[in-house]
């Protein structure tokens, strides 16, 4: 083993096995005789999109990898787990198995990002963290996955991505045969919070077989945890007096938190313009469950169904939106 902070090419992983556990979150609300339009954000596990960026909010520490005083540019860094002291600590996660790499632009990380994580060193590298969460309260879990590239036999790279513990994603990664080009795919998964914290987990999982033929290991970037708030509104609404949007977790129970805001927006031709932009109408914090919005559209709209749409969002929270038309007599 290599001390911690040397510069190195990476060097070959090693795998377990473990059971894959995926779930499935459909949620609907009413609320008296009114049927609320809801999100039309799919649920569910598994979900891969090349093209888009992870969720900005987060409530994970330092997702990004970045080394504490040290930024790897070229080559790699080495981190060892526990007891060892690494002069380059990586802030928020723990490292497990043999150590980790943190890669710069020697293997390019993923657009926007400085650098990455080859999760192997010897054998098969992992890292943790734990993060305050609330019970019964769900979040999406989001990374930049990859093979170490390199000119090997094996075509694909695993990885166990954990939740308390429990595999709830279990991705392989086709591999690049060059090293400045790693084929990085932007996953998530949809989990729950069963305590007052959770554990998030990346592990190698490649083959132990495969070492014997030159096999690295996965990779990992720009990870995110973000809550999942659902939103619920009237089909319709009249343009003036008050509008209750309604909060809910996806598994259909209020949604409590103080950092959340509902935002209500109309669109509409303003005085003097051709063309129909989206204006701010109100905002309301969200208590209990629900946001009271109170507005009064122009009379300059009389007469006219105004296509309208309300955004809940907040500190570490995916912002969800839901549509509505308010009519206006």
């Amino acid at each position: 083993m290599r001390l911690s902070g040397e510069a190195m090419r990476p060097n070959r992983g090693g795998g377990h096995g473990k059971r894959l556990v995926t779930s499935a979150i459909v949620g609907a609300a009413l609320m008296g005789s009114v049927v609320l339009a809801g999100p039309t954000r799919p649920a569910g596990a598994l979900a891969t999109a090349a093209n888009d960026v992870p969720p900005s909010p987060t409530i994970l520490d330092n997702g990004s990898f970045a080394l504490q005083g040290e930024t790897p540019f070229f080559d790699f860094v080495i981190i060892q787990p526990p007891p060892y002291k690494s002069p380059y600590p990586l802030d928020g996660w723990v490292v497990g198995g043999a150590g980790v790499l943190i890669s710069g632009e020697y293997v390019s990380p993923p657009p926007g990002a400085n650098q990455s994580v080859v999760l192997e060193d010897i054998t098969s590298g992992s890292v943790t963290q734990t993060v305050k969460t609330t019970p019964g309260w769900t979040y999406r879990l989001s990374w930049y996955g990859a093979g170490d590239p390199g000119p090997d036999t094996i075509p694909f790279r695993a990885m166990h991505v954990l939740w308390d513990n429990t595999v709830v994603a279990a991705p392989a990664f086709k591999v690049s045969d060059k090293f400045t080009s790693p084929i990085w795919e932007l996953q998530h998964v949809t989990v729950t919070a069963t305590a007052a914290l959770s554990t998030v987990e990346f592990a190698d999982a490649t083959a132990a077989a495969d070492l014997g033929r030159g096999a690295r290991s996965s990779m990992v970037a720009e990870v995110a945890l973000a809550g999942v708030a659902d939103l619920y509104l009237p089909a319709t609404a009249p343009a003036a007096g008050k509008l209750v949007a309604v909060v809910r977790t996806p598994a259909g129970q209020p949604l409590i938190d103080p950092r959340l805001s509902v935002r209500l927006y109309g669109t509409w031709k303003a005085v003097g313009s051709a063309t129909a932009t989206s204006q701010l109408i109100t905002t309301a914090a969200v208590v209990g469950g629900q946001a009271v919005l109170q507005f009064h559209l122009p009379g300059s709209l009389a007469h006219q169904s105004v296509p309208a749409f309300a955004t809940v969002s907040g500190p570490g929270f995916l912002p969800a939106t839901a549509k509505l038309k308010i009519v206006v007599p």
